[in-house]
């Protein structure tokens, strides 16, 4: 027989299989889906699993309901729409948000078939039916000194204690990130003044990101900086000086028009966060991003937030950079909500704090 399981997890599916219907479960098909939510905002991805299951003597029904890991399962009268390769779903998720960025409008779900899907499930099944095999026949993918490397890149050593395994260090990495507050989004619509804080060349480029992300056009974006001369490519019209400027500007952009995006010249300097205090205060936005080179100690980002006043939430460049991405997330309390232009969705710090510790192998 057939069934179905969903949740916000793969790795958290598969250990379900494994421990609810054993090896002898085989997994037909795997689809991760994203629905709902306004202007690439707010949209939940869940993942769909369908396993053909051999009933075992004296086995008893799993019945359909909500797990308490939140994964759903239940009988499959009819095969699934069509599924997509795991392995490149992430890009091919990338995709859509960088054509939703430039004007494309979204689907419902992302789901696309190709060749190499077999391949995925073919290995996924093989996870499954390695769980406890009677007698081992290679020997498991470990994670020497994996404590170690974890603290190095600013992970707690004992989030990932024991976990030698790649789906259980995928899931505790996932419910270690997900202990985290959301950072508050800007929602697509009309009215919003959203001012980013920081230095200009990035501040200008996550402007651009969030400037699609609300709906608002390339000329909604200003700047306010002490030297309003030395601004490239934005017009001298959208430029101020001084927090009277954005004052009187202010008062103009009333409930029901176009948003605004406001990049505040804010560096990590203290001569200027006395003067970008002000600036943030005469402007009222509806929300304040700081924009920080990922590098930067998590201690400074905090003091300038800090003397910024209200930061709701970080977007951090160049986190290549960085040896120690995740420390912003222990030693900060602004919450991330961009890594290089990218949402910093669980699934996406997940991925770049696994493939650091693959890297460090």
């Amino acid at each position: 027989m057939r069934r179905q399981l969903e949740g916000p997890h793969l790795p958290t599916l598969v250990e379900r299989v494994r421990a609810e219907y054993g090896n002898s479960a085989r997994i037909v098909s795997a689809e991760r889906v994203r629905r709902g939510g306004v202007g690439g905002f707010f949209a939940r991805e869940r993942f769909h699993l369908v396993i053909e299951v051999t009933p075992r003597p004296g086995q008893v029904e799993v019945r359909s309901g909500v797990a308490p890991d939140g994964t759903v399962s239940g009988p499959v009268l009819a095969p699934p729409a069509p599924a997509t390769s795991l392995l490149e779903l992430a890009d091919r998720v990338s995709a859509q948000e960088d054509a939703l960025r430039a004007g494309a409008a979204p689907s419902p779900e992302v789901s696309t078939e190709t060749p190499a899907f077999a391949d995925v499930l073919a290995r996924l099944h093989d996870t499954v039916a390695e769980a406890a095999p009677p007698v081992p026949r290679t020997a498991p993918r470990v994670f020497p000194d994996l404590t170690g490397r974890a603290e190095a890149l600013g992970i707690p050593p004992t989030v990932l204690v024991g976990a030698h395994d790649p789906v259980v260090l995928y899931r505790r990495l996932a419910a270690w990130l997900e202990s985290f507050p959301a950072p508050p989004l800007p929602a697509h619509a009309p009215g919003q003044v959203l001012a980013l804080a920081g230095e200009l060349p990035a501040a200008l480029r996550v402007a651009g990101v969030l400037a699609r992300e609300i709906g608002a056009a390339q000329w909604d974006i200003f700047v306010v900086t002490p030297s309003p001369s030395s601004v490239q490519g934005i017009p001298l019209a959208r430029v101020f000086g001084d927090a009277a400027a954005v004052a009187a500007q202010r008062r103009s952009w009333g409930q029901g028009r176009p948003s605004k995006v406001v990049v505040v010249d804010a560096p990590m300097l203290p001569d200027l966060r006395g003067w970008a205090h002000g600036v943030l205060a005469a402007l009222a936005p509806t929300l304040t991003w700081g924009v920080v080179h990922a590098s930067s100690k998590p201690g400074d980002v905090a003091r300038w937030a800090a003397r910024l006043g209200q930061v709701d939430a970080l977007a951090l460049e160049h986190v290549a950079a960085t040896a120690d991405p995740a420390s912003v997330l222990t030693q900060c309390p602004v919450p991330v909500g961009l890594l290089d232009g990218r949402r910093a969705t669980v699934e996406v710090w997940a991925d770049l704090l696994t493939a650091r510790l693959e890297a460090e192998r």
